[in-house]
């Protein structure tokens, strides 16, 4: 038997929250050079949670792991490693080529990077399909693409996640020899895989998991033998191994004299049809139950499991294309969003794009999912700096005031508090370690005047986001400032030397590459990879959200600095807001066009007529603001008031078979398509305004379901949330209307209408609207 080149020892990572991955105790293996070892299991046991601390992405609570005799995560048990993710994602604007080129930088230079991706694309069978894009690519091109990355180089130890999975005899039957010539090599081979067939051919030793512990360990042969991997792998065969029963869907095991039965699945439950076992392994994700049965999706992870209905698209920035879209690991979404730079109060036009982010939080929400927002608060930069010192103060002196009135309006609109507010000034220490690692890894350079710079030429796919002309490069020029032109792409500012202004401030830092202060687009980057990877041991965000004017050069800056830092993809989808503009011009504190939310505020204008202007445009749709626009607006708030009263007041049992019930049926079915088609809200609104207008009309006629329609309206209000802002009684007031129309009463009893209507005009002068119902007359301030 050959040394072990990966060794894990008492390795134990507990589950930080309830949407964690997998927890995993006590686990200790070693894989020698040379040797194809397995990982099987069932859904939930922690195999993609061991290989993830292998690889060194996820943090462990106890143990050891080294690779080739150095620890894991560090340089040198990187550059041994390769790691095959189950789902493996690639920049979806690079062909497959590029993509190889891009990670084989990590490992040669110049001709020799090129003679490392024409080996690899050869021994992968992609020779034919290297002028693809890597986005869209089927499973089994993709995951043979996923093998070749991760073979590249001088490896000692491959991990590959499923990598054999989903994939055709032919496809796997090439993987498998790919896999059997690099341990010819001497490479040491962890797979996890649910496919029997890839383990039988492949594996010579089986680690049995349950529960985040190996439970068991033997020759492949052994448990072939034993029947016990084909129930394992959910593959039942004809008759029972010793110890087993199967019921026609259910494998049952005696344990101590009581059977344990393994939980109904999901659509099983909601369906009434059996979940088919065979079919959920071949599913395109593998989950407790994604059966071709059911009309939904359904993904699970461990117990925990939500339902989604037909995908959501969103349109993504960096391909222009309107994509279905799918979480890294569903039900969990990262969303960044970024937040104000803090030095002034932000305008309705920078509420414009958190609004826009509001909807998509809230819709992925309502579909089921667990989102995790961030939003950063830019409170330091050039802008920040510079008006700290013209106000005379420290720049925290100077940036809390408006950090606080941002809350206060974020409130005022009713966005929903982000998941985390990380500050740029206390996220320094992330921002350092950044810079410090993109030193390392040759892409970002000191230049004479002490600060720190990226290099463009380093990153060949710099561009891609704003689809920029690479041609246009100055190479070598260099840009201080936090914002330039498009036509001007130059070697932008990692870290700033401080200056006798910055110093004056406050804004100055100690680094071990000089003192000085990050410049903007690095701290989005420092920020946002410092939150996903303390939570969830990930690099690659969901969700970048922004408005426009940030593709260039911010966004495109982030993403360069992020992906030479990690090697990774940042961010899967990136979706950008329209602006919002005064007499078609853009909203801007530049051109002194602005309106701030807490003028609103003081105007007495209702939250829910903003949200309700900004929701009948589509965020990618620029928006002209006008009094009459809002007024309008506040109108429809009005009328959807209204109806939900009239809703409120429905009398009958919630009978789903009425006139109401189905009306509001159709709404939710037209609800759900609008938004699931790139949040088109304005479709949305339509649907919820037909409803009212229906809706109106079956209540006129006493139509049953009255209690199914407000429920689904309530569920609609989740997303939209643009009914009025309920009115604050004063009891006096409640009094004085209560007497009046009591003595309206009075007056029409003794039918004298003129009175009637006398203290009807008395009401609607003090801010009163009255409504005669069968019930009695009802009231509310307006």
């Amino acid at each position: 038997m050959n040394a072990p080149v990966l060794l894990l020892s008492g390795v134990t990572r507990r589950r930080r929250h309830r949407r964690d991955s997998p927890p995993v105790a006590d686990v200790s293996l070693e894989v020698a050079a040379g040797e194809i070892a397995a990982l099987v299991g069932p859904h939930g046991s922690g195999k993609t949670t061991l290989l993830g601390i292998a690889a060194g992405l996820l943090a462990r609570d106890a143990g050891a792991v080294t690779v080739a005799g150095v620890p894991a995560g560090t340089p040198a048990a990187r550059a041994a490693l390769g790691y095959a993710p189950e789902a493996p994602i690639f920049p979806p604007t690079l062909s497959v080529r590029e993509v190889l080129g891009y990670f084989a930088r990590f490992h040669a230079a110049g001709t020799g990077r090129r003679g490392l991706v024409a080996a690899a694309l050869e021994r992968a069978g992609l020779e034919g399909a290297a002028e693809r894009r890597a986005g869209g690519l089927p499973l089994p091109v993709a995951r043979r693409l996923a093998l070749a990355q991760a073979a590249l180089g001088h490896r000692r130890v491959l991990l590959l996640d499923e990598t054999l999975s989903g994939v055709d005899a032919v496809g796997r039957r090439a993987m498998c020899e790919r896999v059997r010539e690099l341990a010819a090599r001497g490479v040491a081979v962890l797979l996890a895989s649910s496919d029997l067939a890839a383990v039988e051919q492949l594996a010579a030793r089986v680690l049995v998991m349950r529960d985040g512990r190996i439970v068991r360990a033997a020759p492949t042969a052994a448990l072939l033998g034993e029947r016990v991997l084909e129930i394992l792998l959910d593959a039942p065969p004809a008759a029972p191994p010793p110890g087993f029963r199967i019921t026609p869907y259910t494998v049952f095991r005696p344990t101590s004299g009581r059977a344990a039965r393994r939980r109904r699945s999901r659509c099983a439950a909601r369906t009434g049809s059996p979940c088919a076992p065979r079919e959920c392994a071949r599913a395109a994700w593998r989950t407790r139950c994604s059966t071709p049965c059911t009309t939904v999706r359904v993904d699970a992870l461990s117990d925990a499991s939500y339902v989604s209905a037909v995908p959501l698209s969103l349109h993504n920035t960096l391909t222009r294309r309107l994509e279905p879209f799918q979480s890294l690991a569903p039900p969990r979404v990262t969303l960044y969003t970024c937040g104000p730079t803090v030095w002034n109060y932000a305008h309705i036009g920078n509420f414009r794009t958190f609004l826009f982010e509001d909807l998509l939080r809230r819709y992925l929400e309502y579909s089921g999912y667990d989102v995790f927002h961030i939003m950063n608060l830019t409170d330091v930069d050039d802008r920040t700096i510079k008006a700290a010192r013209e106000a005379g103060k420290r720049l925290a002196d100077h940036t809390e005031p408006f950090v606080q009135a941002f809350f206060e309006d974020r409130d005022y609109l009713r966005i929903k508090p982000a998941s985390v507010y990380p500050r740029a000034t206390q996220a320094i220490p992330a921002m350092i370690q950044l810079v410090a690692r993109l030193l390392e890894r040759g892409v970002a350079y000191k230049s004479e005047d002490g600060s720190v710079y990226f290099a463009l030429t380093k990153f060949p796919t710099y561009g891609r986001l704003s689809q920029l002309d690479r041609r246009e490069i100055k190479v070598g020029a260099r840009v201080s400032s936090d914002e330039y032109a498009k036509d001007d792409p130059s070697d932008f500012a990692l870290w700033k030397k401080a200056d006798g202004e910055d110093e004056a401030v406050g804004a100055a830092w100690d680094a071990p590459f000089g003192r000085g202060r990050p410049g903007w687009h690095l701290e989005c980057s420092a920020m946002s990879l410092d939150e996903i990877g303390r939570r969830f041991g990930v690099q690659t965000l969901d969700i970048h959200c922004g408005a426009v004017d940030l593709i260039f050069p911010h966004h495109e800056d982030e993403i360069a600095q992020s992906e030479a830092a990690t090697g990774e993809l940042f961010a899967r989808y990136w979706l950008h807001g329209e602006f919002l503009n005064v007499g078609g011009t853009k909203m801007s504190k530049r051109f002194g066009n602005f309106l701030t939310a807490r003028d609103l505020r003081e105007q007495g204008v209702d939250a829910a007529a903003v949200r309700l202007l900004f929701s009948q445009t589509q965020y990618r749709k620029a928006l002209d603001f006008s009094d009459e626009a809002l007024a309008a607006a506040g109108q429809g708030v009005k009328r959807l008031g209204e109806f939900r009263d009239r809703l409120a007041r429905a009398s009958g049992p919630a009978r789903p078979d009425g006139r109401l019930a189905t009306l509001a049926a159709k709404f939710e079915t037209d609800f759900r398509a609008a938004l699931d088609d790139d949040l088109n809200a304005p479709r949305a609104c339509a649907a919820l305004f037909e409803l009212v207008h229906e809706g109106n009309g079956a209540l006129d006629t006493g139509a049953a379901g009255g209690a199914v329609a407000r429920d689904a309206l309530d569920r609609a209000m989740t997303v939209l949330d643009v009914l009025p802002t309920p009115k604050v009684v004063d009891p006096a007031l409640a009094r004085w209307v209560a007497e009046r129309i009591a003595a309206r009463d009075k007056a029409r009893k003794a039918k004298d209408f003129k009175e009637a209507d006398r203290i009807r005009a008395d009401l609607k002068a003090r801010g009163v609207e009255i409504e005669d119902t069968p019930s009695g007359t009802k009231w509310r301030v307006v």
